[in-house]
């Protein structure tokens, strides 16, 4: 993206009528940097520049401008609870998703779930259990994170 906001600057910022097209100037930046691919994301970026926010910069985090999604404590728990009782990851993040679901709290995708657990599943491997663990523990402090957040 820096790259492509010198060769921008360099072209004298033509405006966006100029962008499209064989000799436009999404197509001439590509071609100068040696990029291959549709110019959508070359054009997106242009437009960053030209609004003059931080989008265009790579310094200024995420192209589509989050930051990594971090789950709470308890959801680290219940999910490293079910993956140390046997459950695969997919299972567990459809059981930690319909648990924020019904907290009101947006899902999280396999990465993220994976991501936010790797520290809990340690602890749980370490943990020994003094009390047999059932299958419907993870519901009870799905219960639990509902009834502290009402």
């Amino acid at each position: 993206r820096t790259a492509i906001k010198v060769v921008f600057d360099m072209l004298g910022r033509p405006p966006e009528a100029e962008w499209d097209g064989r000799g436009g100037t999404a197509t001439r930046i590509m071609q100068g940097l040696n990029l291959n691919g549709s110019p959508r994301k070359v054009k997106r970026t242009l437009a960053a520049i030209q609004e003059g926010g931080t989008d265009w910069d790579p310094s200024a985090g995420s192209a589509r401008g989050g930051r990594k999604k971090k789950l709470g404590q308890l959801d680290c728990e219940i999910g490293a609870d079910q993956l140390a009782q046997g459950l695969g990851l997919g299972q567990t993040l459809h059981n930690v998703n319909d648990m924020l679901r019904k907290a009101g709290k947006s899902e999280v995708c396999k990465t993220t779930l994976r991501d936010n657990v790797k520290v809990q599943i340690e602890a749980v491997r370490q943990r020994t259990c003094k009390r047999p663990t059932g299958g419907k523990e993870w519901m009870d402090k799905a219960q639990q994170l509902s009834d502290d957040e009402e």
